[in-house]
């Protein structure tokens, strides 16, 4: 049984899309041979950026206005590096030459490691010859509970790509099955169901890839089958990135790698880049899984062949110490990760007090004298798709029996690195948000006045708590915490359709405060695990709570905090420091990624923050420039610009934007226009992204990009329009990209 994609692509552009892919392929492959080579000069340059360059990925052909801005694929790699040496203990029991250090690879484009493996292979079989327009990738679904990052980067990729996906899953699917399924479909995946007869007998998994196999084997010409256990393919994409990566940011001081091995890949290609440039001195750590059953285990087989390629030690990880970790992880580092990410960290601290405990054998050993010691592990998938599973308590107890014990915060002071570690390049989290990537989407734009019009995007969901939201919490809490308002042993209450509360969530778990979310019915399922995933207390309006009633959401924080005096409202509709973190912040970095050469900022508004924050720094630049502000129609920011007066708003979908009233951060007079648009226009935007670019943002990118698209086809001569995407379309797997609730309520 076959179940086809609803939205066909257009041939002529996928034609030119894949043609210019197969000439940037091969451009790239050349420069990686490049960069392998020795050249001093590269390997003694320091980059200061925190989103690491290998190098200048060679753009696809040439802007018409002079501005260079990335295509979306090529955000694959170059992820940040973060220091968790706080994890390891108290700072006075930690030597100052050890130090732990991670790999944040769940900011990749589609938001996990496999995304280097899907992008390597497919590449290299466009530039290689062995895929062609026109022919289709099919790979199988898998259905280890920890893995499915890599069919979700194939079916990204294949959208990259402008290649048709097809995913073949089993006849009969489980409830976690049916998630992946419906994530994979985002992109414009074919989900290709087998009769029960040809999976019986065997295991499941094996008989899917043979399946997969066989259809590609009997159609040689239609079909390219994606086989992630091949060795050499597979290790590549690590050893031609990923190590070379890290090396970099650890300025060659790394000594040991930790990592898992599902299929081998990572440790493989890694350790073998890691033994040529260190010449051996590097010791790998293998983390495996010590369940007696891998088939019932959240972190899947122990270990495969391809990881056998390169010697190792192995450290035994199991179930609950993963997911204690991955726990601890969310609730103290603000990292919000996978099943293997906990089980790669959890490893990586057994690594790391082994040491410290021979280090502390060392008697009479100044610590200026000590040879530098940094343990480096990856997190390679992220925690938003294991919310009702891996973060819900109930589930875990009924699944594993593990009650897992509750992490009170605590208020830290973060201890300075030592001079050995001066170069090194590892952030805290808080240092990684903000300076995002900024892609360029100009292929939307038709350009019907030959005017040359660019469109450009900043990806703000590759901030650490995958949204735009992380600036302005980050400047509330600094700013408060400076002017002595918000102190150790207070709490935190913030009101939020979502984004700013998980983001608060998040600061209040790096910073050590307790928090509390209020938040509305319209917020999305997948944020509200997120924002109890970091430990936060939420409280939901009741359904029909108007803003002007005490139990309204925005109502409920404002009451908390007036009745509690140790207490402090985020405030996000009112506080001025909201405005003034993009006003540091994201204005800076479009002025400076566009050269200066912006011409029209555009983004919808909720609490006014990004669009007046940004467009005051822009403007002060240059007066020049327009400031358009999206809007959903039945928010009341439209009739309000025109006539400074408002009624009732309607209703609207789109989460995040839009408004039933002014608040304070709301600065209308900075907007030069509002440009309004339908929730089937932004979800539609939505879905057309995802399934021509593999972007997978939510509802309010989509408004921006629809408006964005809008405003650059009006334009008579030359210009740059930006905007932004301010968050992951993994939140909203439950709405935006569900066909049952787009069909339910009539915006498809």
């Amino acid at each position: 049984m076959v179940y086809k994609s609803t939205m066909e692509n257009n041939n002529n552009d996928n034609m030119d899309k894949f043609s210019k892919v197969s000439r940037h392929a091969q451009a790239v492959v050349a420069h990686l041979e490049r960069f392998h080579q020795d050249d001093p000069e590269t390997t003694n340059s320091h980059s200061e950026s925190k989103r690491f360059e290998v190098g200048e990925i060679p753009e696809l052909e040439t802007p018409t206005v002079e501005v260079y801005a990335p295509k979306f694929q090529e955000l694959v790699g170059r992820t940040p590096l973060v220091d968790l040496t706080c994890i390891l203990g108290p700072p006075e029991t930690v030597p100052d030459n050890v130090k732990l250090v991670a790999k944040l690879e769940f900011l990749n484009p589609g938001l996990s490691a496999k995304d280097r493996l899907a992008w390597s292979i497919l590449q290299s079989a466009v530039a290689d010859g062995e895929l062609h327009f026109g022919m289709t990738v099919i790979t199988e679904l898998d259905l280890n509970f920890g893995d499915n990052d890599t069919t979700s980067a194939v079916a990204m990729v294949c959208a990259m790509l402008g290649c048709k996906c097809e995913i073949v899953v089993p006849p009969e699917s489980s409830s976690e099955t049916k998630k992946k399924i419906q994530a994979l479909e985002s992109h414009g995946a074919v989900i290709v169901q087998p009769g029960t007869e040809a999976t019986s007998g065997e295991t499941k998994q094996n008989k899917l890839c043979d399946f997969a196999k066989g259809l590609a084997a009997a159609k040689p010409d239609q079909y390219f089958y994606f086989d992630r256990y091949e060795k050499a393919v597979n290790a590549n994409a690590y050893y031609d990135t990923l190590g070379p990566e890290i090396w970099k940011q650890t300025k060659g001081m790394v000594t040991h790698f930790v990592s898992s091995g599902y299929t081998g890949g990572t440790i493989s290609g890694v350790g073998r880049f890691f033994k040529e440039a260190s010449k051996g001195q590097i010791q790998l750590d293998l983390a495996v899984a010590n369940n007696h059953n891998d088939n019932d285990s959240i972190i899947g087989k122990s270990v495969s062949e391809l990881s056998m390629d390169i010697p190792t030690q192995t450290v035994d990880v199991s179930d609950c110490e993963a997911m204690r970790m991955c726990h601890q992880l969310a609730r103290s580092q603000g990292l919000l990760c996978g099943p293997v990410s906990g089980m790669n960290v959890a490893a990586a601290l057994k690594v790391a007090q082994t040491l410290i405990e021979k280090e502390h054998r060392k008697e009479g050993t100044s610590n200026k004298d000590k040879a530098p010691i940094i343990i480096c592990t990856v997190l390679p998938d992220n925690g938003i798709k294991y919310l009702d599973t891996l973060f819900n308590a109930c589930w875990i107890k009924a699944s594993y029996g593990i009650e897992l014990e509750a992490i009170e915060p605590l208020n830290r002071q973060f201890k300075e690195s030592s001079s050995s570690f001066e170069k090194l390049q590892a952030f805290r989290v808080v240092d990684i948000i903000g300076e995002t990537p900024l892609i360029d989407l100009t292929h939307y734009v038709n350009n019907v006045n030959d005017c040359k019009a660019r469109l450009l995007a900043k990806v703000e969901f590759f901030n650490p708590g995958f949204s735009i939201k992380d600036r302005i919490v980050r400047n509330i809490f600094t700013t408060a915490e400076k002017n002595g308002v918000l102190q150790p042993g207070m709490t935190v209450v913030a009101a939020s359709s979502g984004n700013t509360g998980a983001a608060t969530a998040m600061m209040c778990a790096i910073r050590g405060y307790k928090c509390i979310i209020t938040t509305s019915q319209k917020c999305s399922q997948e944020k509200m695990d997120a924002i109890r995933a970091y430990g936060a207390e939420l409280l939901v309006s009741p359904p029909g709570a108007q803003e002007g009633d005490e139990n309204h959401y925005m109502n409920m924080a404002k009451n908390m905090a007036k009745t509690n005096p140790d207490w402090f409202d985020v405030d996000q509709y009112q506080n001025p420091y909201n405005p003034e973190a993009h006003c540091l912040t994201l204005g800076p970095e479009i002025w400076e990624q566009t050269n200066g050469k912006i011409t029209h900022f555009i983004a919808a508004g909720s609490t006014g923050g990004t669009v007046c924050g940004t467009t005051r720094c822009l403007k002060e630049r240059n007066p020049n420039i327009r400031s358009v502000l999206a809007d959903p129609v039945g928010s009341i920011f439209t009739e309000y610009f025109h006539k400074r007066t408002h009624g009732k708003p309607g209703k609207f979908l789109v989460e995040g934007v839009g408004k039933g009233s002014i608040p304070g951060c709301m600065d209308i007079d900075v907007i030069d226009e509002v440009l309004p648009v339908k929730d089937c226009q932004a979800f539609r935007m939505c879905s057309k992204m995802a399934r021509e670019e593999g972007i997978l943002a939510g509802g309010s990118a989509g408004l921006n990009v629809f408006a964005g698209i809008v405003l650059a086809n009006r334009l008579t001569t030359p210009g740059i329009v930006v905007t932004v995407l301010p968050d992951s379309g993994i939140k909203y797997q439950s709405k935006v990209y569900c066909r049952e609730w787009l069909e339910t309520n009539q915006v498809l």
